[in-house]
């Protein structure tokens, strides 16, 4: 899958899934503890490392590469759509309610965000992401 054809799936992975949760709005302005973090279309493919409580699990996306898919709540309340991609990496072992520090590559969109490159790259073009979650580190 050319990195065009990812970007479009991100997207419409993203904008699925903030039908499904309502308007998350075009700009969060939430994401550090204080609330101070711009989470906008000025972060895009920016690489982020935040915590956050993970508040809905949902369906697996089996299209393509296999993604774990996952909605985020930052401390400052931003909404973000986590996509660890399954087929490179194991499956973090998140619950719901489940406290998670992520580190990845974040993509803006209309309606939020997606956070994506939570594990290794293979062909080593990109710093390596990763979930950890109670102590145990998934990269």
């Amino acid at each position: 899958m050319n990195r065009k054809t990812q970007r479009a799936l991100v997207a419409a992975i993203a904008a699925f899934v903030a039908a499904i949760v309502g308007a998350l709005g075009p700009k969060f302005g939430l994401g550090g503890a204080d609330g101070s973090e711009d989470w906008s279309q000025s972060r895009d493919e920016a690489w982020v490392t935040f915590t956050a409580d993970v508040y809905r699990l949902l369906p697996d996306d089996n299209k393509g590469s296999r993604h774990q898919r996952f909605l985020v709540r930052t401390p400052g309340g931003q909404s973000l759509l986590i996509a660890h991609n399954i087929d490179l990496a194991d499956r973090a072992p998140i619950e719901l309610g489940s406290n998670v520090e992520i580190h990845g590559q974040f993509e803006w969109t209309e309606k939020g965000g997606v956070v994506h490159w939570t594990h290794h790259d293979p062909g080593g073009r990109h710093d390596g992401g990763y979930i950890t979650v109670n102590g145990q580190t998934v990269r």
